[in-house]
């Protein structure tokens, strides 16, 4: 019973209150006066709505609309000043304002694009940069190769002249103690020839000797 009572006070409701059936614009005149009733005689209700200015229609008769203005008032206005679109001028203005809108992006995008290429630019040149560095390095490294190479052979040589050092140090140690020998063989031949020598001195002495005692005796003979 309740739920019934509810229904119907709000079928009551819904019938009293307008209900928004469309949107209408102010056609190309300079002002328009909103009137209590359906009649130019009535009394205003609203005076300069201004062309191309947004109303709601509550309801539309054969001659007047009833329509709710922006500042909330009601009231009735003539149908030939209601267009179902905005006035050709607002809708110029408002493309004019969408271009003005569409440029401001573009000139925003454009401003942004030239931000990226710069930092293309910048990013292409410290690429540029980075490549020359490695480079750079890269011939140092060989450079850095060459020379450990050569460093490798230089310690390679240094141990072959090394070793043919030691090795004449050997040889030299060697031919000193076969110098110190043959020395000593030496000073022992010239011993043995010297002892030779004196030896044939004091025979030849005694001989010579012997053989003028000889002839002495013969003399005293004769």
């Amino acid at each position: 019973m309740v739920k019934a009572r509810v229904c119907l006070l709000t079928g009551l409701l819904l019938g009293a209150a307008p209900l928004y059936a469309a949107t209408a614009y102010i056609s190309d005149v300079q002002f328009v006066a909103v009137r209590a009733t359906a009649s130019n005689s009535s009394a205003v209700v609203e005076r300069g709505l201004k062309s191309g200015e947004r109303v709601d229609v509550l309801d539309k008769g054969d001659e007047f609309t009833k329509i709710r203005t922006g500042s909330g008032n009601e009231g009735w206005v003539p149908n030939y000043f209601l267009m179902d679109d905005r006035a050709s001028r607002d809708q110029i203005e408002a493309l004019k304002s969408k271009v003005e809108n569409l440029q401001t992006e573009r000139d925003s995008l454009q401003s942004t694009l030239d931000s990226i290429q710069q930092q293309r630019d910048q990013l292409k040149t410290n690429l540029d940069e980075t490549e020359s560095k490695r480079s750079s390095l890269s011939k140092q490294l060989g450079s850095l190769d060459a020379q450990m190479r050569e460093v490798a052979q230089w310690k390679s040589e240094k141990q072959s002249l090394t070793d043919q050092v030691s090795q004449l140090q050997q040889q030299l140690t060697s031919t000193q103690s076969d110098n110190q020998q043959l020395r000593a063989n030496q000073k022992s031949s010239w011993f043995i020839a010297g002892g030779g020598v004196a030896g044939a001195g004091i025979m030849v002495g005694i001989i010579f000797s012997s053989m003028l005692r000889g002839r002495k005796k013969k003399s005293d003979w004769v």
